[in-house]
């Protein structure tokens, strides 16, 4: 029995291994792969994750789920969550999903799913939840396989931003959230050396 209420508007947030469990995890990717086959896309899905310590097992539930159900996935890492959205339009991939706790406390954490380069919300979230209620998933043996994405997120921002004209003091504080793994790097590139606040 999966919890129906971490099925929210914008995301599935719950309590880790309280009404977030792995089992709700891996049916979350099998009932993903449903919804991918509604909509006719064929291709990986990218995943990627917060640093949160129940990060690692969501991600191998998930995928387990993603696969098992013959979706291909491409694991990006631990990733804030913009570049998540930033893979949707630049790696080879029809969909994604984040595993992301977000703002809230340590024991929270979920998924931010979107579907092409939109993000599944609303009606979307509530038919995913019928879906794994009624238990119904294809069988398959999808792959998996790594991609680093952070230097190439960096060189494309740069691309983007340039150089800064002016020499500029900052700080940084990533809230120890998984900002700390890019933004460094980000400003260095952008010609920036910021005190970061760990």
């Amino acid at each position: 029995m999966i919890a129906p209420g971490i099925f929210r508007t914008y995301d599935i947030r719950g309590i880790y291994e309280q009404d977030l469990t792995l089992e709700a995890a891996e049916a979350i990717g099998r009932g993903y792969a449903v919804i991918l086959a509604e909509r006719g896309l064929k291709g990986a899905v990218a995943v990627g994750r917060d640093n949160r310590p129940s990060g690692a097992a969501l991600r191998d539930a998930l995928v387990r789920g993603l696969t098992g159900a013959g979706v291909d996935v491409i694991d990006i890492g631990i990733v804030p969550t913009p570049i998540l959205y930033w893979s949707l339009h630049h790696l080879d991939v029809v969909a994604g999903i984040q595993i992301t706790g977000s703002h809230n406390p340590p024991e929270y954490n979920g998924f931010k799913c979107s579907v092409g380069t939109g993000s599944l919300h609303g009606a979307g979230i509530v038919h995913l939840r019928d879906i794994i209620s009624a238990g119904k998933f294809p069988a398959g043996k999808g792959t998996v396989r790594t991609e680093a994405v952070i230097d190439r997120y960096v060189a494309d921002m740069k691309a983007r931003i340039g150089t800064l004209p002016a020499a500029m003091r900052v700080v940084v504080d990533c809230g120890n959230g998984a900002g700390a793994v890019a933004a460094p790097q980000l400003f260095a590139a952008l010609g920036v050396a910021p005190t970061m606040l760990f």
